[in-house]
């Protein structure tokens, strides 16, 4: 190979290189590695931007309860204004760090993941005890959060 040719080669290799790492990386950004949101989704579920997320995993993290309507229905966001509804199956139960039954009260601090569902009609939110006004906020949020596990960092 003529030192030419070997230039040539060298120059192609490098662009192809650039091409595919710079693919990589509009992929990466597009694509995240994690499956869950980022630390702002709560903000995007109580905009109404949360209807882009339905069927998709969230985390909320070190979000406060704000209000408890049962059991497995709770309201947690950083204040009654901005919060979103959390629904609790059965066998969802609120546990401590160590993995303990934890009661809820209005202010502890929690981290809850789950995934984003559409909102139910709001004569079923009030079926389940949901006043019309909360219920009214659920549906212009047009969400609701069905929780897999519901952890309480901190009681208040």
């Amino acid at each position: 190979m003529t030192p030419s040719n070997h230039h040539s080669v060298h120059r192609f290799f490098t662009t192809a290189l650039l091409v595919l790492g710079l693919f990589a990386l509009a992929m990466a950004q597009n694509h995240p590695a994690g499956k869950t949101h980022p630390a702002n989704a709560l903000d995007q579920l109580v905009s109404g931007q949360g209807r882009g997320m339905i069927s998709q995993p969230v985390t909320l993290s070190n979000a406060a309860v704000q209000n408890v309507t049962q059991q497995d229905i709770v309201w947690v966001g950083a204040n009654s204004n901005n919060s979103v509804l959390v629904m609790l199956q059965p066998s969802v139960n609120p546990i401590d760090a160590r993995g303990n039954p934890a009661p809820l009260a209005p202010g502890d601090q929690v981290r809850v993941t789950g995934h984003v569902q559409r909102a139910p009609s709001a004569q079923i939110l009030q079926s389940w005890g949901v006043s019309p006004a909360d219920a009214a906020r659920v549906q212009r949020q047009g969400i609701v959060v069905q929780a897999e596990t519901f952890e309480v960092l901190r009681n208040q």
